[in-house]
C-alpha cells in the first residue's frame, strides 16, 4: 500500500512538472538588442523589464506584456502606451527595425 501512495505522489508530481503548473511564472526569456545592447527580460507571470546600455543613455522601463498575431505587446507601466516586438523566428524586430535575439 505504501509504495502504491508513494507512486502516485511521484506520478502527480511528473505530471504537474510536465504541465507546466509549477514555477511556470519564473521562467524568464531574455533577449539582447544587436545594435544598442538593450537587455529584455520577459517573465513566465506576464510581466517585462527592459533595461537600456549605459551607453544609450541608461535607464529602462517596466511592465506588463502578452503575446498576439505573432508579436509581443509591452504595456509601459504608469504610462499605458504599447510598445510592439513582432516575433522572427526566435527573434524578436523592435519598433525601429532593430533585431533582438533571444539567449
Amino acid at each position: 500500500m505504501k509504495l502504491k501512495t508513494t507512486m502516485l505522489v511521484v506520478l502527480l508530481l511528473i505530471a504537474a512538472c510536465s504541465s507546466g503548473c509549477v514555477d511556470s511564472d519564473k521562467k524568464v526569456h531574455t533577449y539582447r538588442c544587436t545594435v544598442d545592447n538593450g537587455t529584455l527580460y520577459l517573465s513566465g507571470d506576464g510581466t517585462y523589464e527592459l533595461l537600456i546600455d549605459e551607453s544609450m543613455g541608461g535607464g529602462g522601463i517596466y511592465g506588463n506584456y502578452s503575446i498576439r498575431d505573432h508579436a509581443v505587446l509591452l504595456k509601459r507601466a504608469f504610462i499605458g502606451d504599447i510598445l510592439v516586438l513582432k516575433q522572427d523566428g526566435r527573434d524578436l524586430i523592435d519598433w525601429d527595425g532593430d533585431r533582438w535575439t533571444r539567449d
